[in-house]
């Protein structure tokens, strides 16, 4: 082929020669550019449909490596894919025992005050004021009930009950008592049975319980045993609504942090 010089001007033979060469620069470039397109496409694609086989939760920390590590954080974290595969444990049931039998009556307790609770708020609304856990000095008062005909401390049980327990209830109504100057009636204490049906009976202590006792009743004979009493010894709705509002909670008479009398070791 003949070349062209620079200043030679281009002829009608040798146009359609640069038009063809022209046209095949411009292909090969688009081929390549096609090309690289469509291995990109190919490999987002691809990490598209490996992202959907492994979901991860958000916000997910990535996976720990294999090892020891590894095999504790998956006995801790993740759950057992087979039912029959025994749990891990450090201790023998002999150690965990006794604190479990604690915590087997701590939770019967709280079964039994929870459905006596659910029997005093069906109390007359206005009426009645019914707390949990009043403190009188180191011991607590499970429910005190102070309303219409009267004012009672109550404890709750899941089915058994001593002497003493109603000695202790008895004791901390006549410490409600000393704390109502000038009321004229007497605080009842009572043992409640959550889960039986017990008609109320007085049970009092001879010389070594210094003549204290109560009443032992069941759930379904709480709220009769309660209006027995009458309104005699009753307080008024205004009554109830004063004590309501001078309880609080008033958050100025808290008591303030103070150190410990002995030096702290450990």
């Amino acid at each position: 082929m003949k070349l062209l010089a620079a200043s030679e001007p281009i002829t009608s033979a040798t146009a359609p020669v640069e038009v063809i060469l022209g046209l095949a620069m411009l292909l090969v470039f688009a081929g390549v550019v096609l090309r690289a397109f469509a291995r990109w496409h190919l490999r987002v694609r691809a990490y598209s449909q490996a992202d959907g086989e492994r979901p991860r939760s958000a916000g997910r920390a990535p996976e720990p490596a294999a090892g020891p590590e590894r095999d504790l954080v998956s006995d801790v974290d993740e759950p057992v894919a087979d039912s029959t595969k025994p749990e891990l444990a450090r201790m023998q049931f002999e150690t965990l025992a006794p604190l479990a039998r604690a915590l087997d009556k701590g939770r019967r307790l709280d079964a039994a005050e929870a459905r006596i609770a659910g029997e005093l708020a069906a109390l007359p609304e206005g009426f009645w004021l019914v707390e949990h856990n009043v403190p009188i000095d180191a011991r607590r008062i499970p429910l005190l009930v102070v309303g219409a005909t009267g004012a009672f401390v109550i404890c709750a049980s899941d089915g058994a009950w001593t002497l003493d327990d109603l000695r202790v209830m008895s004791e901390l109504g006549d410490e409600v008592g000393i704390r109502l100057p000038g009321y004229d009636g007497e605080p009842h204490a009572a043992v409640c049975l959550a889960f039986e049906d017990m008609e109320p009976r007085t049970w009092f202590g001879g010389e070594e319980l210094r003549g204290h006792g109560g009443w032992v009743l069941g759930v379904d004979w709480l709220r009769r045993w309660i209006f027995g009493f009458g309104p005699q010894y009753g307080l008024r709705r205004g009554d109830v609504r004063a004590l309501d509002a001078a309880s609080g909670p008033l958050w100025d008479r808290r008591s303030t942090a103070r150190l410990p009398s002995t030096q702290n070791f450990g």
